[in-house]
């Protein structure tokens, strides 16, 4: 069982989290998106908005692991909700990246990253060009194609190897990464959590009995504190994602901060 101070402590970092996004739905619909390209548009408030949805699914999975019925006593899925915290930090880089470039420039880079999608929806589905499943979104992603610039699609067809940022994410993780805040270090971390790396190291205990005991918590408080922290962590995330966004487009800040 749970204790009551531990779960009290999970559901207060999940009410102030739920505040931090009901901030961020207003500042979201202030006038400072007129300021901005469709394409900018697009990107910043795409990304923004697929943020508050992993932060969501964060929260989600870490209050279902409380539960106290048979689900929830077998398998653990705060573990889970870090590849959802990974995501966020995946986004959090790509805003940051665009974020510093120069304002006359960022345009053609917002596009770039609209055009990735598409050229790369291409790549990836080509296999599937004769199959009758595939044919209307291939069909869609041509026609769409045709909306941007012959150079900038060159310029993703030459950096294939890539993302639109045209290099891996643990360098763009290292170049976004300043004196006080090492996100090279942060990626790889969050990584080796959403990849299963140490989960055989931590997670599982020596087999008695032939029976695999499977858990990555001594006890249910340990759950629910990791559960706190991960969703304060991924909380943290979300505002610094906003407030990359913010600064370069003249948006107002997220003022919210964790107790």
């Amino acid at each position: 069982m749970c204790s009551n101070k531990s779960r009290k402590q999970l559901q207060e970092s999940i009410n102030q989290t739920k505040a931090a996004v009901i901030e961020f739905q207003l500042l979201a619909r202030e006038d400072w998106k007129n300021k901005l390209s469709p394409e900018e548009y697009v990107v910043f408030l795409y990304w923004a908005n697929k943020a508050t949805n992993h932060l969501l699914a964060v929260i989600a999975l870490c209050e279902a692991d409380m539960r106290e019925d048979l689900i929830a006593s077998k398998y653990e899925l705060v573990p889970i909700a870090n590849i959802h915290y990974r995501q966020m930090v995946e986004l959090f880089l790509q805003v940051k990246y665009l974020a510093k470039i120069e304002k006359n420039e960022r345009p053609h880079f917002a596009e770039k990253a609209v055009a990735f999608g598409v050229v790369e929806y291409l790549r990836k589905m080509e296999i599937f060009r004769d199959d009758e499943f595939a044919q209307k979104g291939i069909s869609e992603m041509e026609e769409r194609l045709k909306y941007f610039s012959p150079e900038i699609i060159q310029e993703i067809q030459d950096e294939k190897r890539f993302y639109w940022f045209g290099k891996s994410f643990s360098q763009l993780a290292s170049e976004v990464s300043t004196t006080d805040n090492d996100f090279k270090a942060l990626y790889g971390l969050v990584s080796a959590h959403a990849h299963g790396i140490w989960d055989i190291i931590l997670g599982v205990s020596n087999p008695q009995d032939s029976v695999l005991r499977i858990s990555q918590y001594q006890n249910k408080n340990q759950k629910a504190d990791f559960g706190r922290l991960l969703i304060e962590e991924a909380t943290i995330m979300f505002r610094q994602t906003w407030n990359a966004i913010a600064v370069a487009v003249g948006a107002p800040l997220m003022i919210y901060k964790l107790d």
